[in-house]
């Protein structure tokens, strides 16, 4: 690969494992809610998974961004986890977790994992390819979870959580889906070989 197509892989590459790896707390955060609400332990078990799962998922990426730019990275900071408290939920839990699971598992998951997949089968180097193909299955199971998360909460509370995602299910064509790279990186992908 040509030196910009190398160094456009290395930022995408880095990008997703910053975003995998905030993946992390963010299963943990859910693993506590649901603990809190007293759902069973195979959602719990699901969401400990998932995050273990995001790990892999970081150590992939940044391997990935080390091979294609022949320099190891590791994680940013994230001191916004220290504000607010992870679990400062007002009103019903049910109704947070659910909504919450709605956007941040339900959807964004499964987008997560049709463009996993799509850039599984648009790949042609075969560790990428197998990297993209688990990061695919894994976010497809991120997503099961959050669906199987929602059901659970529906159980509980129909009227009050079904209320809460009919509301929420109105703003989901607004919710802001993940981009693979930020705008200052636009200059440096587009210097990049398309081909490759």
């Amino acid at each position: 690969l040509d030196a910009e197509t190398r160094a456009a892989l290395e930022a995408l590459w880095l990008h997703d494992a910053q975003k995998e790896h905030a993946s992390v707390p963010a299963f943990a955060r859910v693993s506590w809610m649901l603990a809190a609400i007293g759902a069973p332990a195979e959602l719990l078990e699901r969401a400990f998974t998932a995050a273990q799962d995001e790990i892999e998922h970081t150590r992939l990426c940044f391997a990935l961004a080390a091979g294609y730019g022949g320099r190891s990275h590791s994680v940013e900071a994230m001191p916004e986890l220290l504000l607010g408290g992870a679990l400062d939920v007002r009103g019903s839990a049910l109704v947070h977790l659910a909504v919450e699971s709605l956007k941040d598992g339900c959807l964004l998951e499964d987008y997560n994992a049709d463009v996993a997949a799509a850039c599984r089968d648009a790949c042609t180097e075969p560790v990428t390819r197998a990297v993209l193909d688990r990061i695919a299955v894994e976010e497809r199971s991120h997503a099961e979870l959050s669906w199987s998360i929602v059901e659970h909460c529906l159980g509980r509370d129909p009227v009050g959580v079904g209320v809460a995602l009919r509301h929420a299910r109105r703003g989901l064509g607004i919710y802001e889906r993940p981009t693979a790279v930020s705008g200052a990186k636009l200059a440096l992908v587009g210097r990049a070989d398309p081909a490759k």
